[in-house]
């Protein structure tokens, strides 16, 4: 394989195409590429979450099912008092062994095909009274962030 020169209107399109859609911009000059993009070092800054909400009493709307690699997981619908539109929530902490645990709402089924005794979603359900998922709707449940300062329901 051989690399050949670019003409200047390759060029700048390239730098225009580089620019716009890039997180590496990689500049051409005199035919020699220049790569200060790959001396960066990671930051300490720590990234700040827009519209990031405090964990607080939510009302579950809708209980819905979604298919991820992983299997099926809960995802319900949830009204937070701060915002206006509806909020997903697919994941609690809970006890387990004496320590506070953050699993999704997996849904996994037992030999009798029920939910399966002591998974995160049966938990759950148990915590806020709730014998079948039908049930789930309408509960106002409290709420505490994860270790990614994601919303979670909180079962403890």
């Amino acid at each position: 394989m051989s690399i050949g020169y670019l003409n200047s209107q390759e060029r700048e399109e390239i730098d225009s195409w580089l620019n716009t859609n890039s997180l590496l911009t990689i500049k051409c000059k005199e035919g020699k590429m220049e790569q200060q993009e790959l001396e960066k070092e990671i930051g300490t800054v720590e990234p700040e979450k827009k519209d990031a909400l405090e964990p607080k009493k939510v009302k579950i709307v809708k209980v819905d099912f979604r298919d991820t690699k992983k299997g099926k997981i809960i995802s319900c619908e949830s009204k937070h008092p701060d915002k206006e539109e509806n909020i997903h929530i697919s994941s609690v902490a809970f006890l387990k062994n004496k320590q506070v645990v953050t699993s999704g709402l997996w849904y996994s089924l037992d030999k009798e095909q029920n939910i399966q005794k002591a998974s995160a979603l049966a938990v759950f359900m148990q915590k806020i009274e709730a014998s079948k998922l039908k049930d789930i709707e309408g509960k106002e449940v409290e709420t505490e962030l994860d270790e990614d300062q994601w919303l979670c329901f909180k079962a403890y």
